[in-house]
């Protein structure tokens, strides 16, 4: 009898055990599944996002689907510490589905707003050449200050930094740096041009100057020479025609008369040929000796000393000569007109002393 109820617990037990082991089967079986296929997938659609740059043109849309991702791989380690059948993946689901469709949305709005700030940046990159290109045609040949010339070197700076910046895909630097070199070269621009429209405020005076001179020249069928400083010429006439022009070069403040010694301007004005100047007479090849300071010089700058608008040691200077020695490609005398050594010897050969020389700003 006590064999058979020690009997029956053994049995009872074992009934019990494959029961219980049935029911833990059973409970694996009827757990839910675990996102993790969807996890990879919003993982997948993060790093593509990424390679669209999402990361730059995206970013907001790129950092909610990280977020949400995280977020769904903390919420699945959580429930699978739980026992099988109190798991609850549903919102592990939820957050790396919408991960997913968060990051595809980020790749395909930074493939959309890659493309317009591209567009963008390309127009801007290509005003900003066109207006530093304005600059360096109409203006670059005009002495400026120093501090204005700088700014204008910032424009080509600030143009190469963007055009760096669109070589590397980061259009919205290029798009910046663009618009900075546009706004930058404006400003050079309108302060040449208003330092120009001043200058040019003397033409009527010029032109006054230039016809006296071709009439003198076609009353006495004699030589004359016209110098253009704007348009870097020196013409010859005779007659009351062109005979010749020639590339001319000047002080290196040339723009405006000159006002004093060593101010490296060359003087506007009606003069005549004083000297010639033969080689080994003169540094400079040959050379034209011309009559500076005239009578309207010696006024002008008397009277800005009294008026205070130069030192009382100023001096007007002198020695202002048409010579050779030039075609270097820049200005660089000391207030005279400088030639090509082979456009000299041509001038040379055709003046005299007396012959008129007239010096303004601009024929136009």
């Amino acid at each position: 009898m006590r064999r058979f109820s020690i009997l029956k617990f053994f049995c009872v037990l074992l009934i019990g055990i494959v029961l219980l082991g049935s029911g833990v089967a059973v409970a694996y079986m009827i757990s839910p599944k675990p996102p993790l296929a969807l996890i990879v997938e919003a993982q997948s659609a993060i790093s593509t996002a990424r390679k669209a740059d999402a990361a730059l043109y995206a970013p907001d849309d790129l950092r909610l689907a990280e977020t949400h991702l995280e977020e769904a791989r903390s919420v699945l380690q959580r429930e699978n510490e739980r026992l099988p059948f109190f798991r609850d993946y549903s919102n592990a689901t939820r957050l790396a589905l919408q991960a997913k469709q968060e990051a595809e949305s980020a790749a395909s709005r930074a493939v959309k707003v890659k493309d317009s700030i591209h567009t963008e940046a390309f127009k801007w990159i290509g005003t900003a050449v066109d207006k530093i290109k304005n600059f360096k045609t109409q203006y670059e040949v005009i002495p400026m200050k120093s501090s204005l010339r700088r700014t204008a070197g910032k424009a080509v700076l600030t143009l190469r930094e963007s055009m760096e910046a669109f070589k590397r895909n980061d259009y919205f630097q290029a798009l910046d740096k663009a618009k900075s070199a546009a706004a930058t070269a404006d400003y050079v621009n309108a302060e040449a041009s208003n330092m120009l429209a001043k200058y040019l405020a003397n033409a009527p005076q010029w032109r006054q100057w230039v016809q006296q001179t071709i009439a003198w020249s076609a009353n006495r069928n004699a030589y004359a020479i016209i110098v253009d400083k704007l348009a870097h010429i020196c013409y010859l006439y005779f007659n009351g025609s062109i005979k010749a022009q020639y590339n001319a070069e000047f002080g290196r403040s040339w723009i405006g008369g000159k006002n004093r010694r060593g101010d490296r301007a060359t003087p506007e004005g009606r003069y005549y040929v004083t000297k010639k100047r033969g080689v080994g007479q003169t540094r400079y090849y040959k050379a034209l000796e011309i009559n500076y300071p005239n009578a309207e010089d010696l006024e002008r700058f008397n009277k800005a000393k009294q008026n205070g608008e130069l030192p009382k040691s100023a001096g007007i200077g002198g020695l202002i000569e048409i010579h050779g020695s030039g075609g270097r490609g820049t200005d660089w005398t000391y207030g005279c007109v400088a030639l090509k050594n082979s456009d000299m010897d041509k001038l040379f050969s055709f003046v005299s002393v007396g012959t008129p020389v007239t010096i303004v700003g601009s024929l136009q």
